[in-house]
């Protein structure tokens, strides 16, 4: 509804990862938007969290993917990119950021799932840890997601948020 960065603030342990995976499947099948989604997460929990949610949204029309299982040069229609931060900082050598002979690449795959009619959310988990940087803000141009929501214990000082859910 016009909001670009969404919060999400829930400590250490609270359950974060259930509490998107409910939040994404009741957005989904609440409304009429046709969405698409890039987790971001540090290190392995890009992972982790792909197995957790596909357990927990096993019986929704959640997809949850790889980036080697993505089709067709785009993110499907309600479907759940997990990514790791770190693979995607090393822009001049990861083969997901930079134009390739195959064409499958972020910039690629992001621009097909927008003219295939589909906003594009990136959720960044853990984003306390990934500073404002040159590499992080060069990633979130190349997706220009529609809305961010970051996910995270202790969020930065000084940043501004357009909504912001705060958990006990």
């Amino acid at each position: 509804r016009g909001q670009k960065r969404y919060l999400l603030e829930a400590p250490t342990g609270s359950g974060k990862t259930i509490i998107m995976s409910n939040f994404l499947e009741k957005w989904v099948d609440g409304t009429e938007q046709k969405l698409s989604f890039i987790w971001l997460a540090p290190r392995k929990l890009h992972t982790q969290s792909k197995e957790k949610i596909e357990e927990h949204l096993a019986d929704t029309q959640i997809i949850c993917s790889h980036f080697d299982q993505l089709n067709d040069n785009i993110i499907k229609e309600n479907e759940i990119y997990f990514e790791n931060w770190e693979s995607l900082h090393q822009l001049n050598n990861n083969l997901i950021i930079r134009e390739n002979e195959t064409g499958k690449f972020l910039e690629e795959i992001v621009q097909g799932t927008k003219d295939d009619g589909r906003k594009v959310v990136a959720i960044i988990d853990e984003s306390h840890r990934q500073t404002r940087g040159p590499q992080t803000t060069q990633v979130l141009n190349i997706i220009n997601p529609d809305l961010t929501i970051e996910v995270t214990a202790t969020p930065p000082a000084g940043v501004n948020y357009d909504k912001r859910t705060t958990v006990d």
